[in-house]
């Protein structure tokens, strides 16, 4: 009688046992903590016993989903084979993501995982920037965006510093006066803003009115401010010593357009918008305008980003990489034509190009614009600078970034060793 007590207790032991661990692999779907693996989001979860599994739905979203009817639609991915337990995900610029795995039947029925929050702590992020503008003297670059201005350290990755303005941001330049370099900042406000490029002081302003678009200095302690006032595009002309005006030019041109001044010629070169034109205004050594030009470029896209050959006052121009001269002739083109689409431009010992679209960074040779060689980058290249022998890249995970105003960036460093 004892031993056939036993031999009951035994096997309802083992029952229970067995229906224990059934019940943890029928009944429980586990996602582990989430990680970074080659730069991807890692999801790596349990395989479940689950009769007439149909296929793993993979579910994200920025605040955590309590409604389970949510998890019929809008998934980012499926899985149908029931032993891939692993998704990598190249959502990279969210701050805080929420991520849940479900395994369906071929009923419909879910079976539920965990719900895991992962915190994105490894990179700096902004909001889609009006401009960012490079300073590699002090290991900066300058963040604009949504009324703030940021001095991010790309060395140390730091915030350190930053200024809150009470108008819109639009571009910004970096210029030298009494030996100091300045930080200059237009306003939509009618103010251009001067500020001191390490401690972000305010130096001084000058009231312009209108939208200031742009401001460069020269060579002469003078600045040159492009503004959009009584519905034309206008540029002025101050003394930075005295802040007082010195000369303007009223024209039909384009409102909206970002200027640079060439290093080794008394020439601003200008750049529009909203409609296919460069420019350039020349000035003598008392900021007095004395020649204006602007030629239609057939084709030229409507991107304000264009950079300066320090060589030659080339300039490079436009998302399809075409080179033209400081008089406005057309020199060449680099990558292939209807093919490539350059987002930025970096000019030194190559000209270092931004792919947007195949991510990379490509270089060619300044003088025959003939390719050279090229870097993969993780993200969207959006703008790109060098620092000794390193690219510092300002990248999105947003392949729509052009149109989507929600876009964020940030940070990707390249070593050219």
């Amino acid at each position: 009688m004892r031993k056939t007590f036993y031999l009951i207790v035994t096997l309802f032991l083992a029952a229970c046992s067995d229906n224990s661990d059934y019940e943890i692999l029928s009944s429980k779907l586990a996602l582990k903590e989430i990680t970074i693996e080659n730069n991807l989001i890692k999801l790596e979860w349990n395989k479940p016993y689950l009769q007439g599994f149909s296929y793993y739905a993979i579910y994200r979203s920025e605040s955590p989903i309590y409604d389970y009817s949510s998890y019929n639609y809008n998934s980012i991915a499926q899985i149908y084979d029931v032993d891939e337990t692993v998704y990598f995900d190249n959502l990279f610029l969210e701050e805080n993501i929420y991520y849940t795995i479900v395994a369906f039947t071929s009923n419909n029925d879910p079976l539920i995982s965990n719900m895991q929050k992962f915190t994105r702590n490894d990179v700096v992020i902004f909001k889609r920037p009006m401009d960012v503008v490079f300073s590699p003297e002090n290991n900066f670059v300058f963040i604009f965006s949504e009324r703030n201005i940021y001095s991010l350290d790309y060395e140390t990755m730091e915030i350190t510093d930053s200024i809150i303005l009470n108008s819109d941001e639009n571009y910004g330049s970096i210029g030298n006066y009494n030996g100091k370099d300045e930080l200059y900042i237009a306003c939509s406000d009618g103010y251009a803003r001067i500020y001191d490029i390490n401690s972000l002081n305010e130096i001084n302003n000058i009231n312009v009115g209108g939208n200031v678009r742009s401001i460069v200095s020269d060579n002469y302690n003078n600045l040159y401010i492009k503004v959009y006032k009584n519905y034309d595009g206008e540029i002025y002309s101050y003394d930075r010593v005295s802040l007082n005006l010195i000369d303007k030019y009223t024209g039909w041109f384009d409102y909206d357009g970002k200027i640079k001044h060439f290093k080794n010629s008394n020439r601003i070169i200008e750049k529009t918008a909203n409609n296919s034109y460069l420019g350039y205004y020349n000035h003598d050594e008392n900021a007095n305008f004395t020649l204006v030009d602007y030629e239609y470029i057939s084709g030229i896209s409507n991107d304000l980003d264009f950079e300066i050959f320090n060589e030659n006052d080339n300039v490079i121009v436009g998302n399809e990489g075409l080179i033209y001269s400081s008089n406005l002739e057309y020199l060449g083109q680099i990558g292939e034509q209807y093919t490539d689409s350059y987002s930025s431009f970096f000019i030194d010992d190559y000209i270092y190009a931004a792919n947007f679209e195949k991510k990379k960074i490509e270089l060619f040779n300044k003088f025959t614009y003939a390719p050279v060689k090229s870097y993969s980058t993780n993200l969207y290249p959006t703008k790109v600078f060098k620092s000794n022998n390193e690219l510092i890249l300002i990248v999105t995970d947003k392949q729509d970034y052009t149109y989507n105003t929600d876009a964020k960036i940030s940070i990707e460093k390249i070593s050219l060793n």
